[in-house]
């Protein structure tokens, strides 16, 4: 695994983007059907929909700047 952006150091970790080598991402996807996949890329969008939802929300009510 590698960061993509050269100039993240100054970022948290969570906030940096990373990747893997085209080597390990070929073993990791041949790991796993291509419905699981599917089936978690499709929890992740809600996951992150709904946290959108949350924050949204949030700054409406004025909690957050």
């Amino acid at each position: 695994m590698h960061e993509l952006d050269a100039d993240g150091a100054d970022r948290l970790p969570h906030h940096r983007r990373f990747d893997f080598t085209d080597n390990a991402r070929q073993v990791l996807l041949s790991a796993v059907s291509p419905r699981e996949l599917l089936r978690t890329a499709e929890a992740v969008t809600r996951r992150i929909g709904a946290a959108v939802g949350r924050i949204r929300a949030i700054r409406q009510r004025g909690e957050v700047p």
